[in-house]
């Protein structure tokens, strides 16, 4: 097993570490072809769902990470911006803007898409609609 396997492997234990924190959510991955039916004027978009064990950081803008005194000053806080993190290895698609994340019932898009430098987890910057 490689450096970069042993990273994933390490973000899925330490996402099922953290107990209380982690939360169950519902990963939706749209279709990129939706499909049209003329005779009835419906847009059908094929997806599929998987659920997910992430780490959710609902504080405005992700406020939970680090920031540095310095940043403050010219801080902009996006009150609907949150983010989640999931373990690349217990996400089988990779992540588009046209997904979706469904948290309690309540469904965000995601608005940002990164991974962390050892590609070991997803970090998505969601919305709400």
């Amino acid at each position: 097993m490689g450096l970069k396997e042993t990273m994933q492997s390490v973000a899925q234990t330490l996402v099922a570490a953290t107990g209380t924190i982690r939360k169950s959510v519902i990963y939706k991955s749209k279709s990129a072809n939706p499909t049209y039916n003329p005779s009835t004027g419906a847009v059908t978009e094929a997806e599929t769902s998987y659920t997910v064990q992430a780490v959710l950081d609902m504080s405005p803008s992700g406020l939970g990470s680090a920031i540095g005194l310095g940043d403050v000053k010219n801080l902009t806080v996006n009150k609907n911006l949150k983010t989640v993190y999931i373990p690349k290895l217990d996400l089988t698609p990779t992540p588009k803007i046209t997904d979706e994340i469904v948290i309690d019932t309540v469904t965000w898009e995601i608005e940002d898409i990164n991974i962390d430098p050892a590609d070991a987890l997803w970090i998505l910057s969601i919305k709400k609609p």
